[in-house]
């Protein structure tokens, strides 16, 4: 398993939006491996072994946007440059990140 500048030990929810919103800053450092980087927080947020603590339905639901940045698939707009819709992509995650925190 990789080892990433983000990873740390998380022991509440907070630390898990902050631990999100830090590899989403590394990710758009390193692009070449947001696939990986995306797996690694949806792998590494799971509560079965992972987390003392369940996440609330809110923080769940934003790891599973993780997971689906592992491979996001094709923009709706065929026309539109496939770079630049995964970075809107993980941008919208980052603004979800930041509304919850937030709250």
């Amino acid at each position: 398993m990789t080892q990433y500048p983000f990873d740390r030990s998380i022991t509440n929810e907070l630390e898990v939006l902050d631990y999100y919103l830090d590899a989403i800053k590394y990710r758009n450092a390193h692009k070449a491996v947001s696939g990986e980087i995306a797996l690694e927080v949806f792998d590494r947020t799971r509560y079965q072994g992972r987390l003392p603590f369940t996440l609330s339905k809110e923080a769940e639901q934003l790891r599973y946007e993780f997971r689906s940045l592992e491979a996001p698939g094709a923009p709706d707009n065929y026309e539109q440059d496939y770079s630049e819709y995964e970075d809107e992509l993980w941008k919208h995650l980052y603004n979800l990140i930041v509304k919850l925190k937030e709250q």
